[in-house]
């Protein structure tokens, strides 16, 4: 209504917030791909918050507004008013479907398609209606609250109304635009960077307090490098990996933070032994990863640079496996002792992932077999295909151009016990990997000079200093400046080989 000022306008923040959520809506049911499972259940559950919010709106409404509002008024024009007054019966349809959505158990990619449709279809039923609806109360409603109420009355009201509605959406009140500036009324950009501090925990809190913080609170640029087991230990920093050579700084640090966890983990694992907490220690570290799969990964995968499960218990080969298929441009990945096996590298060269991958590090996973370096070597393989490169002889006469995979850096296979020559040769099957510098073979004990020789063949880039395995090989690569293996027993001098061979 003009000339109302808006410390007198009950409707005027209330609406601007409902209409900006339903533009918020729009979007997203624009941009969600409903055959995919994991976006289908993302943003279901946003519009189950966003409709709690709406139904807030309207019980607010009626208690505070019209239920003071009505006893002011004459007899007549009661009547008229209290006709289908806040009917939100489309509006609890919707809270209907989008709960029979997420209780829908295992639909298949057609049935979501079709869910989609008929809930896009719902929603725009509603919005046609719902924002002419406030605009109405707008023109019918507040020259009567004017007409009835005193200005100190009116702005009492209007006080307890916004009050009301910031807690409905997590916030102790709705800003005003006499108010100081609030988050939402910076820029994308001020707002990345302000985020950037904060830890994981405190973005998803974030994205949940306001829909306007939720697409900059999921931005890719803060979701580069995932350490989610950490983060279920307790540390919920990002952990961003120093500027610099990713293969060899990233590989530093990496090492650095293994030797601190790997003595505080043994002794913290001892006391949750002894207070018999670890099945609840796996069982929270599982809720993060299914957390971080199924809601945030959906979002902000393509954007993932590191991921690092290392240490992992609940670390399973479905996990990795689906991990790898979100995280398409992922460059720095960490399983190092965890349990996962050949399987969870089933399927890479069907889905063209890791190609983008620059360090692998499989420390201590005594599962990991030929199978797996098999299948990372046919997907390195197959993207190599896209960068041939022919030898430099003029007009290149006679010579066969040779793929190369021009990411992988660093590979580290420590412990990997069950790894023979055979695994080795397939992981450079007809190609070159002229960037790897960095290569970690302590403790494969059955491997020989002959297999690690065809290897070394295809890495012309290889850092002796930078290149291990195990001091019984003899006459090996690199004989006299290679590092000696890394994987020496502990607390003997038995070599870890000797002891893995006994064992098996």
């Amino acid at each position: 209504m003009p000339g109302v000022p808006e410390d007198l306008d009950v409707f005027h923040v209330p609406h601007g917030q409902m209409k900006k959520i339903v533009h918020c809506i729009e979007d997203e049911l624009t941009h969600t791909n409903f055959s995919d499972h994991d976006a289908y259940l993302s943003i279901l559950s946003h519009l189950r918050h966003d409709f709690h919010i709406f139904k807030c709106h309207e019980e607010i409404e009626n208690k505070y507004i019209l239920k003071n509002l009505l006893p002011r008024l004459p007899h007549s024009a009661k009547t008229s008013l209290q006709k289908d007054i806040h009917s939100d019966n489309r509006l609890s349809l919707l809270v209907s479907l989008v709960h029979d959505g997420l209780t829908w158990e295992e639909p298949s990619e057609g049935d979501r398609v079709a869910f989609g449709k008929k809930l896009k279809d719902a929603i725009a039923d509603f919005t046609t209606d719902f924002i002419p609806h406030m605009e109405e109360e707008e023109e019918v409603f507040l020259p009567l609250l004017v007409t009835h109420f005193s200005e100190g009355e009116l702005r009492e009201l209007t006080q307890i109304v916004n009050h009301l509605h910031g807690k409905s959406q997590g916030k102790d009140k709705l800003s005003t635009p006499h108010e100081s500036p609030g988050l939402t009324s910076l820029p994308p950009e001020v707002l990345i960077k302000i985020f950037s501090y904060l830890s994981p925990a405190d973005l998803c809190h974030l994205s949940q307090s306001h829909t306007s913080l939720r697409g900059v609170a999921f931005d890719g640029s803060l979701w580069r490098h995932l350490h989610p087991v950490r983060w279920a230990n307790g540390n919920v920093c990002f952990f961003r990996p120093p500027h610099g050579d990713p293969s060899h700084d990233a590989c530093v640090e990496n090492n650095m933070a293994k030797q601190l966890m790997s003595v505080e983990g043994r002794v913290n694992a001892n006391l949750r032994m002894r207070e018999g907490v670890m099945e609840e220690y796996c069982e929270g570290e599982a809720r993060v990863l299914t957390v971080l799969l199924e809601h945030l990964l959906p979002r902000i995968g393509t954007h993932v640079r590191t991921l690092d499960l290392a240490y992992g218990k609940a670390v399973s080969n479905e996990i990795v496996f689906r991990m790898l298929k979100r995280c398409p441009n992922l460059q720095y990945l960490d399983l190092s002792h965890t349990g996962v096996s050949d399987f969870a590298f089933k399927g890479l060269l069907a889905s063209r992932e890791v190609w983008s991958l620059q360090h692998i590090d499989l420390t201590g996973c005594t599962q990991i077999t030929d199978t797996a370096l098999q299948r990372i070597g046919q997907a390195i393989s197959t993207h190599s295909s896209l960068f041939p490169q022919t030898c430099g002889h003029p007009g290149g006469k006679g010579c066969v151009a040779t793929p190369i995979h021009p990411c992988l850096k660093s590979l580290v296979l420590s412990r990997c016990h069950m790894i023979t020559d055979a695994g080795l040769r397939a992981l450079v099957v007809g190609v070159v990997l002229p960037e790897l510098r960095h290569l970690d073979l302590s403790g494969l004990c059955r491997i020989t000079k002959e297999g690690l020789g065809d290897l070394v063949a295809s890495c012309p880039s290889l850092n002796p200093e930078m290149f291990f395995y195990c001091d019984n090989i003899l006459q090996g690569p690199y004989a006299d400046c290679a590092n000696g293996c890394q994987s020496s027993g502990e607390g003997d001098d038995v070599c870890y080989c000797k002891r893995a061979l006994d064992s098996s």
